[in-house]
């Protein structure tokens, strides 16, 4: 009998496990997206001032929603106004800002039944615009744990590894032993 050691098959090394995905209280996020469309920028302003302290998560889209529902209006409030001013002058073409309007109001319904959605589910979700301008900071906050936020209807991206450029023109390829012609 020999001591040799026996060679069988290497250790298969297991690729790193990605943390676990962070458990939130959804229901205080999805709730100000939905009552946004019931209580305008009201429900979503009590969500925000009474969450702000405790719930990061819930804190930043009650506050976004407050600030969508705000934009929304002061838009609303613009198309009206021109669609008066040109019934004073144009008359029939006051109705072209208030159809733009109504569509308006009819995609807000849409993207906002998308954002209870995704905040039921804790992906990450952001207003155009509203949530860059005024909830930059909570975004961070609510999000800390995501490294790359996605814009609203996408999964977070991660970014590909680097590969070295194809040689090009100024490059020259590496020197070695070439293959033989014939």
């Amino acid at each position: 009998m020999t001591n040799a050691p026996q060679s069988g098959p290497a250790p298969v090394s297991q690729p790193p496990q990605a943390p676990p995905p962070v458990q939130r209280d959804t229901t205080f996020a999805w709730l100000a997206h939905l009552l946004m469309l019931f209580t305008w920028f009201v429900g979503p302003l009590v969500i925000w001032l009474v969450k702000k302290d405790e719930d990061k998560y819930a804190a930043f889209h009650g506050k976004q929603a407050m600030c969508w529902a705000l934009a929304l209006t002061a838009l609303v409030f613009c198309v009206w106004i021109l669609s008066l001013l040109l019934a004073l002058v144009a008359g029939p073409l006051a109705f072209v800002p208030m159809c733009l309007m109504w569509l308006a109001l009819l995609g807000n319904l849409v993207y906002v039944v998308i954002g209870i959605v995704y905040t039921a589910q804790g992906r990450p979700f952001k207003y155009l615009f509203v949530a860059d301008l005024f909830c930059r900071r909570e975004f961070a906050e609510a999000y800390s744990d995501v490294s790359a936020p996605a814009p609203a209807g996408q999964a977070p991206v991660s970014s590909p590894p680097a590969q070295s450029p194809p040689p090009g023109p100024t490059q020259t390829p590496p020197e070695g032993p070439s293959a033989p012609t014939t």
